[in-house]
């Protein structure tokens, strides 16, 4: 057996198959990995020396952030276009339909009663496609975008906090706000 001092940080099993090894063969204690004879342990060496050990982690909380950054803009968001709050979805089809109807509001020519049909719940919840003037279904753009605009923001911010944490430990601590640990 060949003892490598190595931290348990690196996806060692990941390692140890890319120079043709069987993490079986291997064990890791006391800081360093023990290799049997059948691995070669100067291909591992530099395989380790290659990685950075915070890729795995930094590429996990990467993602992790990107999927809760997608569900809170999922969640829809809060318009006063109507005259009072309501509720817009803002899945992928509702922000297509959305930006479909703010830029059909934009055309030459409307006739002066325009409206657009648009989906968004009223106080109690309830559903319905409710009439939107020009001013109204652009608001309510503007209002969606807005929520679409501050979450990015929110993820880029966050981002740059992952790209420049020097330990797992600090990379796990950043988390999306309200976001249960």
């Amino acid at each position: 057996m060949i003892k490598i001092p190595v931290s348990a940080d690196y996806d060692l099993p990941s390692l140890i198959r890319a120079v043709g090894g069987d993490p079986a063969d291997c064990c890791y204690s006391d800081g360093a990995l023990q290799v049997s004879d059948s691995i070669n342990a100067d291909a591992l060496k530099a395989a380790i020396a290659a990685v950075d050990p915070l890729d795995s982690p930094r590429a996990a909380k990467r993602a992790e952030l990107d999927a809760a950054c997608t569900a809170q803009i999922y969640t829809g968001f809060t318009s006063d276009a109507l005259g009072a709050a309501y509720h817009y979805p803002a899945q992928d089809k509702d922000q297509q339909n959305l930006t479909a109807s703010v830029v059909e509001s934009t055309l030459p020519n409307l006739p002066a009663d325009w409206t657009t049909p648009f989906w968004c719940a009223d106080a109690n919840g309830v559903w319905a496609l409710r009439p939107h003037t020009v001013a109204q279904i652009q608001q309510a753009g503007r209002d969606g975008k807005a929520v679409i605009v501050a979450a990015i923001t929110q993820n880029g911010t966050l981002q740059k906090q992952v790209a420049a944490a020097d330990t797992i430990e600090a990379i796990q601590a950043i988390v999306w706000p309200g976001a249960s640990q």
